[in-house]
């Protein structure tokens, strides 16, 4: 729980800028997926404060199988647009505290999964949720694949945005970090999904091509207005 709390303090950091400092993880030009990302307003089709919901499926040879629910808080819309944002992230003993969130752009969700997809990485390797952080800004940055995507939302084919990014491979301590340095991150996304995040997916392949050894899958499940200020729920 204390990396947890030291990893979503630094988060909120970057949120303050609207993702910029993370886009900024290498010199040079801003990739296409950083831009994709960190960079463009998801939120720009949310227009007033209400809930978007998203499901979390995990499964994996080495961990107990479950489904849980994250729950995005738009609590207002700012003139200019931007969004206060709370989180009321997993539920019962899996439950993460998410400090609130102001003048939202991009939709936090990513950088929200990608803190607790590092935390994991250190749980399940030994090795640094800080090295593993680094590893991922420098994919976003240097070797990211973005392509267009069709795919079925509310029973209609729509046009979305992929990124693709396997950022452990040929690392150094690729022999440390097991079946892990073959990690694969996919992220979709399009304006025709509320919040502009459809899914992100996370696959660890064993060797042998069997089942894999874990895979995560956040997908926007629905969007619903705030009634009465609350969204919170424990």
């Amino acid at each position: 729980m204390k990396i947890w709390n030291v990893t979503v303090g630094l988060l909120v950091c970057v949120l303050a800028g609207n993702g910029a400092a993370l886009a900024q993880a290498a010199h040079g030009p801003m990739s296409e997926a950083n831009r994709v990302l960190f960079v463009s307003d998801q939120l720009a089709n949310i227009h007033r404060p209400g809930i978007l919901y998203y499901r979390l499926d995990s499964a994996g040879t080495k961990e107990q199988s479950f489904t849980d629910r994250v729950k995005l808080i738009v609590r207002s819309v700012a003139p200019d647009g931007t969004k206060n944002i709370e989180f009321d992230f997993l539920s019962g003993e899996r439950h993460r505290f998410v400090p609130q969130i102001t003048q939202a752009t991009g939709n936090p969700i990513l950088t929200v999964f990608l803190q607790r997809d590092v935390v994991d990485m250190q749980r399940h390797t030994g090795g640094s949720w800080r090295y593993f952080q680094r590893a991922i800004k420098f994919a976003f940055a240097d070797s990211a694949v973005v392509k267009p995507v069709k795919f079925e939302f509310n029973h209609k084919q729509v046009a979305g945005t992929e990124v693709l990014i396997i950022p452990y491979h040929g690392d150094q301590h690729m022999k440390e970090m097991g079946d892990y340095a073959n990690k694969r991150y996919r992220f979709v996304l399009s304006d025709a999904v509320p919040g502009g995040v459809y899914r992100i997916e996370t696959v660890v392949p064993t060797a042998k091509d069997g089942p894999p050894l874990r895979a995560e899958t956040l997908t926007f499940d629905h969007a619903e207005a705030l009634a009465n200020g609350n969204g919170v729920s424990r």
